[in-house]
C-alpha cells in the first residue's frame, strides 16, 4: 500500500466523529490477505492496513451482506467460506487483537473522488504516515472508551 494523502473530513456540525480519507494506491486485494481468528472476529493485516469481519459459526448461513459469499485464507493456508458475516467494528478488534491497535478509515483511490471504501489502518502506520501530508495543519488521535462495552476506540480531531 502506497499512501498518496491523508486528510480529516471533520463533519463539523453533525454528531459523528471526524473520518480520516487515506487515499492510496495498490491496496491489498482481498485473495492475498491472511486471516486469524479470534471468537467469531476474523482479521488480516498487511503493511498497516487492516481487514476484518465477524461470522460466529461459518457453517451456518445468515443475513448478514445480504447473505453475500466470503472466503477467507488463514495464515496457515486453509480456505474457509460462508454465506452472510457482519462487519464489526475497530474496537472489537483491539479488544480481541490487542496486538494490532486499529482505527477506521475511509480508503480513496487517487484521482478519484467516488472511490471510497471503509477500512482500517494501524495507528502506528497512521502516525508514521500522516505528517507528510497535513500542511502545517496539527491532528491527533483521540481514544474514546466507550462506557457502555468498555471498548475502545480511535477518531482523528484537528487541534
Amino acid at each position: 500500500m502506497f499512501i498518496v494523502d491523508m486528510r480529516i473530513n471533520g463533519n463539523e456540525g453533525l454528531l459523528n466523529d471526524p473520518d480520516l480519507i487515506v487515499v492510496a494506491k495498490d491496496l491489498p486485494k482481498h485473495e492475498d490477505l491472511r486471516f486469524e481468528e479470534r471468537k467469531g472476529l476474523y482479521v488480516a493485516e498487511n503493511d498497516g492496513y487492516v481487514s476484518y469481519i465477524y461470522k460466529a459459526n461459518p457453517a451456518i448461513p445468515d443475513n448478514g451482506f445480504s447473505r453475500r459469499y466470503h472466503q477467507v485464507t488463514m495464515k496457515n493456508g486453509k480456505k474457509i467460506s460462508w454465506y452472510g458475516g457482519w462487519s464489526s467494528r475497530a474496537s472489537h478488534v483491539n479488544d480481541l487483537f490487542p496486538e494490532l491497535i486499529i482505527m477506521d478509515v475511509i480508503f480513496q483511490e487517487p484521482g478519484n473522488r467516488f472511490s471510497l471504501v471503509s477500512g482500517a489502518m494501524e495507528i502506528h502506520r497512521i502516525m508514521s504516515e500522516y505528517r507528510r501530508f497535513l500542511n502545517g495543519n496539527v491532528i491527533g488521535i483521540r481514544r474514546v472508551l466507550d462506557m457502555s462495552t468498555g471498548s475502545r476506540y480511535y477518531t482523528p480531531f484537528k487541534h
